[in-house]
């Protein structure tokens, strides 16, 4: 038999060994390993129903105070909550709002990730960046 026949056969064997040994359940640490080919077990993690966003929504908030040169706007909803919020660039007209309504789409939370803040005479539109409720 010559070197490279020998070589095959033990590296044959010591792929059989290790297959071997995946083969067979071993406790280790506690912990039971499945045999080879059983089905892996499930794993369903727990998501609170607070953190599942609800749909999105669009909601007509007033204009309380615009200032222009940080772009921010304190703005308040139906309900009575008054937020500070940060928009990005799009609604260059929103000064014009000021006293009046307008809109917000949330994907999730009110003003949370993804809103943007909507002028709906003057079809312009920004991102929310940030927002803070506050006191009245």
């Amino acid at each position: 038999m010559n070197m490279k026949a020998i070589a095959c056969v033990i590296g044959v064997a010591c792929a059989g060994v290790l297959l071997a040994s995946c083969a067979s359940p071993s406790a280790v640490g506690g912990y039971e390993y499945p045999q080879f080919g059983s089905p892996a077990p499930s794993y369903t993690p727990a998501v609170p129903r607070a953190a599942v966003a609800p749909r999105s929504t669009i909601e007509a908030v007033a204009v309380l105070k615009v200032m222009d040169t940080d772009y921010k706007a304190i703005i308040q909803r139906g309900n009575g909550e008054m937020y500070l919020v940060e928009y990005g660039i799009g609604v260059i007209s929103i000064w014009r709002y000021e006293g009046k309504v307008v809109l917000i789409h949330s994907p999730g939370l009110f003003c949370g990730v993804g809103s943007s803040i909507i002028l709906p005479d003057e079809d312009q539109k920004a991102r929310i960046w940030n927002a803070e409720q506050i006191q009245q």
